[in-house]
């Protein structure tokens, strides 16, 4: 018998789950992709206020104490106002 490219298509797409769930599947994927953007902008209109960022922030100052500290062998505290 000779090899047909299309026959794993056909073969899965008659292994598919019963077309109903299917959609009622993609229609919660879509509400849940929604909220996703949503909260997204939300939070993109926290600006510099970010918490994430602010997280961010906070983790790199540490960092570079830390660094400043090993490689000076001295306290250096930089004076950074992150809320």
């Amino acid at each position: 018998m000779d090899y047909c490219p299309l026959r794993p298509i056909h073969l899965g797409l008659t292994n598919r789950p019963l077309q109903a769930e299917r959609n009622v599947a993609l229609a919660h994927f879509d509400e849940l992709q929604a909220e996703l953007s949503k909260l997204q902008a939300e939070l993109n209109a926290y600006g510099q206020c970010n918490p994430e960022q602010a997280e961010i922030k906070r983790r790199a100052i540490e960092l570079a104490r830390e660094a400043a500290m090993r490689w000076t062998g001295e306290l250096v505290i930089p004076k950074v106002n992150v809320q």
